[in-house]
This record gives structure tokens, C-alpha cells and sequence, in this order.
């Protein structure tokens, strides 16, 4: 039952712990876009959503973002045009409904110049056309910015799901032809019958087609994995297809109907297909809804515009960073001050200020308005930032799961050779030793695991959905059950985001054109200062800012602009343009003219629920460890706060010294959620990862999983669900035991035949899908 702690943002429906009874949008960022949308007409988007949870907005709204590739792009579409429309393919972030899907479009064409746009929303892409020279695709890229839609270049298409479909449609086709084709014999066709012979051979080109299309994906799995000392489940499954069709090419030629399982390694591999299909469904589907690496920079320019590959950086080489460019190696500032922040590298949250002449580490943001002129003191091989972008973690190999496979093989293959050996000395008919032994393997095939485990993580990852999390491996979910230690990251994990105003009255009392002028010295800024800003103004519904003005930014003071009256606005560091106010702490000063209009005051906070989740992580048994890189004194005081013994928390770490710190740990049994740079090495160090960023191209492409809002309560939630699945996953397993052994039992005393084993096969799947279906019902414990 939703309580008032537990509120649903109106915009984009995550849980959240609202300050105020009133609050109705978990950031100012969906509150903008919520009025957006109704002043641009759009209100049939929330029609189309429904109850769907989408990311909430945050700052994505309010930062701008270089379009510079996509306006390159786009001139090269139109002279690539031969039939008068201009047509490109684009990646986008932020797709999670139809209603996304008709406001994408909707907004296109109210594009000058847009023809027509066409979005799917697995894998998140969209194509535009347009006539050439007259549609500007970077204005329309911000439109859409604003709306919490991220464009990017098109990348790999997800060759793996467009493999699985086509290979499980082909299969699907192959086995209802097969089952056809076998169904006659099955109702008692005699075989001298004019056509037996050539539905027999119809039935077994169908099985012949299902094996090369379907079965050799896991024939060729197994192989990989027995070259590498690897068993998996692929291998009994590869098994099970090589034996009944080989099985079935021998009863054909001996004209032996007890032989035929042709519409059997149809079906069979038709639904082992079908099952993969469904488990790399859903963590494809959450990988796709990310742009992923094409948020990250692959280039840079000189001082005169021209690209410049990352691979030609070498010390010495002179380029620029734009505003809100991650800063790829090591530099000097050359030109004018600037402003950076050092949060992906260290957690620190507070800017740089930056003179001429001094050094930049490689992984530095730019949030300053204006471009910077760099050195680089390092090549991009030798980059820290390199390193940390394309460390990729590996997939776990399971050991136990190795044993029980070997064992599981290693039954099976005695049981068969004991059948076929007895019935041979026993009847002396060597077909019907061999239809016996065939039989047992076939049998053994796991089917009910190879369509239920899949279906449970696929269900596994619709539950988390709906609390906004987001599963991208499925190997996740048994490595989640040995979680005994959880790591956290401080900055942005911890901690919200961006700083937290304290006096939001401050900015309530100002008169519409200061806050209007307020809005456009922070609007599009990097600076954490301003985007807290942006989005308390925008908590009270939409705002623009003031058109065709020019803000200008003293690095390290603070910003202004003067409007069409001569009027100045400033807002910087106190003392700066305008004096702050006696006896009091304050952060920043908004100004007009050099009268104090506000002062501001801004602290650093906890996500809401933190405490209380910490507080009954640690009752469950689990110990907390806080693993950060900014100062001593603020990691210690946010470790008391959370209960976090002080021997578990670590300050100023650097990447390595935090990956140092979670081997040390690991066991198989860590959990790390971190948000920036300076912790990808930690997450190929740990177990299982997560992270609460989807923007920056770097964590969301190596985490297990990714969360939205602001709330941590879907721990307790994700490790519930984890034992759900395990539950659902043991409960399948007795029963295939079970059912094997039966089944193994009937084999042996030769009393299985093809269309028994035909009947078995789909009734033991639909039984293991109603008990993993049966365990999801349960409802989420809120």
C-alpha cells in the first residue's frame, strides 16, 4: 500500500520519500518535464504509459550536450540522399513505453524540415527523415534533451537477440512441420501405406533443418566449452539433439519405427531455443535502453576544429575540451582559467579552479561554459582514463555447477551403456538394445530447466523493474545469493547527486523575473551548485530561461550576465559582486546589480532511506563497508551516520587503491554499487556491481544491474527476489530429478517409445513453468 513515505512520482513513476507531504515528483527534473509535456499538448503520453516506471528526469534536462557528431552526421545523410529525404539512423536513451515511442515521434514532427520518424524501442533506436537543408536534427537532439531523452551515435547492433530470433522462428516453423509430418504415424498409419515413407522423410528433413538452424547453437556451445574445461548446461542439451537424431537417421534406414524421435529433436530444440531466447531477453532489453559507450568521447579536437583520434594523442599535443567533455588524459591548461571536477576521480564533489599552466588529471570534467585549451602531458595508451573505460569484467564460471554437471553426464552416459549392454545379452536384438538406450538420453535432456530457468529469471527481472532496477546479466542472480558483503561507494551512492539547498525559501521568495534570471545563470551548467539550483526551480513547474543571453563565468567566483535593461545578475561566491549576509553561513549570493536577492546555503545529503536501509542490511547479517575517495573527516562522518564500524570505511582511495581493497575482500561474496570513474576498477574486482548512473557511458555498461530514483529500498527488495528465483530454481530441479529418474526407470525397462516421450517432454515443461510462475506470484514486499 503506497503510504506517504513511500510516494510515486507523478512523472515517472519511481518510489520516492517525498520532504513534503505535497511533493508529487521525486526531482525537479520530472516536475519540468511533467509541465513540458502538458504545455507542449503531449498530456496523451501519460495515456500511453500508464503505471510503466521510467528513469526520472534529474538534470538530464537542464545540462546541454555537444551535437557537433550529430550535426556532422546529418550533413553527411544529406548528401548521401538520392531520392530527396535525407535519412539517419540514431541511438536513443530513455525508451521504456509506447508513450515514450509517440512523444518521440510527436516532437520530430514538430521539427521545421521533418518528414517522418519511425522509433523502436528495443534497441532503442530511431530514424529520422528529412528534407535536406531545412531540419536542424541538433535543435530537435535538444528538444528531446529537454523531455530526458538522450540521442547517440548508432552502435553494434545486439547481434546475439537477432540471432536467437531468427533461429527460434526458423525452429518453431521446423517442429510444427515435424509434428505434422509424425502425427499420421502416431494415429496408427500402417507402413505400407503409399505416402508413410515420404512423411517419415518430410518429418526428418524438418528435424534435420532444426538441428543445423537450432541445434548447432548448442552443439557448438558445448564443444567451446569441453575445449575449455568448461561444463554447462548446453552440454546434456547438445547431448540430447546429437542422440535422438542420430538415433532417428538409424530407425529410418532399419525402418524401425521404436527409432523415430524426428518430431521429438524438433520440438526439443525448438523450445531450448525458445528458453534462451526468454533469458537473454530481458537483460538485453535493459541493455539496450542505455546508450552505453556512445556517451563517451572516441575523439577530440584541436584548437582549429579538427577531429582528432584519442590513439594520435601524444605528450605535447594540443586540443580542446568543451564544456561537459570528460578530459581523456593527463594535461596542462594552457589558455584562461577553468573549472573541473575531480568527483569520477576522487569523489570530492567540489569544483577545481583551475590557472593557466596547471595540471588536469586525465578523467577530469570540464564545467565550465567555456571550451578549455589543453596540453597533453601523456598518451592515450598510458591514460588512466583508458584503463578505467575499457576494463571489462568476465563472466563467473560456477565450479559446483561444473561438478554437478560432471556427475549428472557421467550417470547418464553409464545408465545408457548399461541399458544397451543388458537388452542386447538379455533379447539379443540389438535394435531394440539401441532404441533403449536412445531413449535414456533423450530423456535425461533437461528440458523443464532448459524453459524454466530461463522463465525465472525473466520474471526475476520483470519484478525488479517495477522498482525501477534493472538486470543486464542473468549470471547475476545466483552470485547475488552468496552476497555477504556490500560495498559502497560515497558520492553519488551514498549521497545524492548534487548538493542539497537548504533554504529553499530563499528562491520561493524571489520575485518571477529573478527567478527567471537565476534560471539562466544556471540553466545548461555542469557546476553542482547550479544544477541543485536548476532543479529547485524547477520543483516549481517550468521555467525558461531568458533568450539570446550571455553568460559569462569567472572560473572559481562565480557567473553573470546583464539583460536588455542593463540590469546585472550575478550569482558566485559571497563577498564576490554582492555582499553576503552578517553572521551567517553562505554558499553562494544571487544578485542583481550588486543587491543581495538570495542567499543560499547548500549541504551535502544522504539519499533519504539510506539510514534506515543500512540499519537493516546489518540486522540481516550482512556487513557494510564504505569505500570512497574524498576526505577523511566527511567519509568518517557519514560512516557514523550510517552505523558503518569505522575499520569498514576507507577514505581517499584512488581507483586502484579501491580495487586493491575489494580483492582483498572478495570471497565471491561482495556487492559493490558505486556511481563514478574511480570505481570501475573496483567493479571488475567484486562479485556482483550496480550502480545508480545511466549517463555516462562507463559504470552502466559494467554493472550487473542499474537502478533509478533516489531511493535505496530496492536492496532488501533485489535480495528477496535473488531468493525467490533460487527458491522457484531448487523446486524445478527436484522435480526434474524426480522426474528423470522415473522416466530413466520406464527407459530401462523398455517401455518408453517416441510418442510417449513426445507426450512427456511438453507436459513436464508446462508443469515446471506453472511452480516458477506459482513463486512469482508473491507480491512485492514494500
Amino acid at each position: 500500500m503506497k503510504t506517504a513515505a513511500d510516494q510515486l512520482c507523478k512523472h515517472c513513476g519511481t518510489h520516492f520519500d517525498p520532504l513534503e507531504p505535497a511533493d508529487e515528483f521525486c526531482c525537479g527534473g520530472c516536475s519540468f518535464v511533467h509541465q513540458l509535456i502538458h504545455d507542449s499538448g503531449f498530456d496523451q503520453y501519460y495515456n500511453l504509459k500508464g503505471a510503466k516506471v521510467t528513469a526520472p528526469v534529474k538534470s538530464v534536462a537542464f545540462q546541454k550536450r555537444d551535437y557537433t557528431w550529430l550535426t556532422e552526421s546529418a550533413h553527411a545523410a544529406e548528401l548521401a540522399a538520392s531520392n530527396g529525404a535525407a535519412s539517419l539512423d540514431l541511438a536513443v536513451q530513455g525508451i521504456s513505453c509506447v508513450g515514450c515511442v509517440w512523444l518521440l515521434e510527436r516532437v520530430f514532427l514538430r521539427t521545421p524540415g521533418a518528414l517522418r520518424a519511425s522509433v523502436r524501442a528495443h534497441p532503442g533506436r530511431i530514424r529520422l527523415e528529412w528534407n535536406p537543408g531545412h531540419c536542424d536534427l541538433a535543435a530537435f537532439a535538444d528538444s528531446v534533451r529537454q523531455f530526458g531523452y538522450l540521442l547517440g551515435p548508432v552502435g553494434a547492433e545486439n547481434t546475439v537477440t537477432n540471432e536467437f530470433s531468427g533461429r527460434t522462428g526458423l525452429c518453431g516453423a521446423f517442429a510444427m512441420n515435424a509434428m505434422a509430418f509424425s502425427l499420421p504415424r502416431y494415429l496408427g498409419m500402417e507402413q505400407d501405406f503409399a505416402l508413410a515413407g515420404i512423411f517419415t522423410m518430410a518429418a526428418g528433413v524438418c528435424a534435420t533443418l532444426a538441428v543445423l538452424t537450432g541445434g548447432s547453437y548448442f552443439i557448438g556451445r558445448a564443444i567451446r566449452g569441453l575445449r575449455c574445461g568448461v561444463l554447462h548446461i548446453d552440454l546434456p542439451i547438445a547431448a540430447g539433439i546429437v542422440a535422438a537424431y542420430l538415433g532417428s537417421i538409424a530407425g529410418w534406414l532399419l525402418n524401425s519405427d521404436s527409432l523415430l524421435y524426428f518430431d521429438f529433436v524438433a520440438v526439443f530444440t525448438f523450445l531450448m531455443l525458445a528458453g534462451r531466447r526468454l533469458q537473454s531477453a530481458a537483460v538485453d532489453r535493459n541493455r539496450g535502453r542505455l546508450l552505453g559507450e556512445a556517451l563517451d568521447p572516441n575523439s577530440i579536437r584541436d584548437p582549429e576544429g579538427k577531429p582528432l583520434p584519442l590513439a594520435s594523442i601524444t605528450p605535447g599535443t594540443r586540443f580542446l575540451s568543451p564544456p561537459g567533455q570528460v578530459i581523456p588524459v593527463a594535461s596542462r591548461l594552457i589558455e584562461d582559467d577553468g573549472t573541473v571536477s575531480l568527483e569520477s576521480i576522487n569523489g570530492e564533489a567540489e569544483p577545481r579552479h583551475i590557472t593557466p599552466g596547471g595540471r588536469i588529471a586525465a578523467g577530469s570534467l570540464n564545467i565550465g561554459r567555456t571550451p578549455l585549451v589543453l596540453e597533453a602531458l601523456e598518451t592515450w595508451d598510458a591514460s588512466l582514463f583508458r584503463r578505467l573505460r575499457e576494463s571489462r569484467e568476465e563472466e563467473a564460471r560456477h565450479p559446483l555447477l561444473n561438478r554437478i554437471l560432471s556427475a549428472y553426464i557421467a550417470i547418464v552416459i553409464v545408465l545408457a551403456i548399461t541399458g544397451f549392454a543388458s537388452w542386447w545379452i538379455l533379447s539379443g536384438d540389438p535394435a531394440r538394445a539401441l532404441q533403449v538406450m536412445i531413449s535414456v538420453l533423450v530423456v535425461s535432456c533437461p528440458c523443464a530447466l532448459g524453459v524454466a530457468i530461463p522463465l525465472a529469471d525473466d520474471l526475476a527481472a520483470a519484478r525488479m523493474e517495477r522498482r525501477g532496477v534493472f538486470v543486464r546479466r542473468s549470471v547475476f542472480w545466483p552470485r547475488l545469493l552468496r552476497v555477504r558483503k556490500i560495498l559502497f561507494d560515497k558520492t553519488g551512492t551514498l549521497t545524492l547527486e548534487n548538493p542539497v539547498l537548504e533554504n529553499p525559501d530563499a528562491l520561493a521568495s524571489l520575485k518571477p523575473d529573478a527567478r527567471r534570471a537565476l534560471l539562466t545563470l544556471t540553466f545548461d551548467s555542469l557546476h553542482p551548485v547550479s544544477r541543485s539550483i536548476t532543479e529547485s526551480l524547477g520543483n516549481s513547474g517550468r521555467l525558461d530561461p531568458i533568450p539570446n543571453s550571455e553568460v559569462n563565468e569567472i572560473p572559481g567566483m562565480g557567473v553573470w550576465f546583464t539583460d536588455a535593461h542593463g540590469a546585472r545578475w550575478s550569482l558566485g561566491r559571497p563577498d564576490w559582486l554582492a555582499p553576503a549576509p552578517p553572521n551567517s553561513r553562505t554558499d553562494a549570493v544571487f544578485a542583481c546589480d550588486g543587491i543581495p536577492l538570495a542567499a543560499l546555503r547548500f549541504r551535502d545529503a544522504v539519499r533519504p532511506d539510506a539510514v534506515s536501509q543500512a540499519a537493516f542490511l546489518q540486522k540481516s547479517g550482512f556487513s557494510l563497508f564504505l569505500l570512497s575517495g574524498d576526505r577523511p573527516e566527511k567519509v568518517r562522518s557519514l560512516a557514523a551516520e550510517l552505523d558503518i564500524p569505522p575499520q569498514n570505511s576507507h577514505a581517499s582511495l584512488t581507483p586502484t587503491e579501491k580495487e586493491q581493497v575489494v580483492r582483498s575482500l572478495d570471497r565471491g561474496d561482495t556487492l559493490y554499487i558505486g556511481d563514478g570513474m574511480n570505481d570501475s576498477l573496483a567493479f571488475s574486482a567484486a562479485s556482483c556491481t550496480g550502480t545508480p548512473v545511466v549517463d555516462k557511458g562507463l559504470l552502466e555498461t559494467k554493472a550487473d544491474f542499474y537502478f533509478l530514483g533516489r531511493s535505496l529500498k530496492f536492496l532488501t527488495t533485489l535480495l528477496d527476489t535473488a531468493k525467490l528465483r533460487a527458491k522457484a530454481v531448487h523446486r524445478v530441479a527436484a522435480f526434474a530429478v524426480t522426474y528423470n529418474i522415473a522416466a530413466a526407470g520406464l527407459c530401462l525397462a523398455g517401455l518408453m517409445n517416441p510418442l510417449l516421450a513426445a507426450i512427456l517432454m511438453p507436459l513436464s515443461g508446462v508443469f515446471t513453468l506453472a511452480v516458477v510462475a506459482a513463486h512469482f506470484a508473491t507480491p512485492i514486499r514494500r
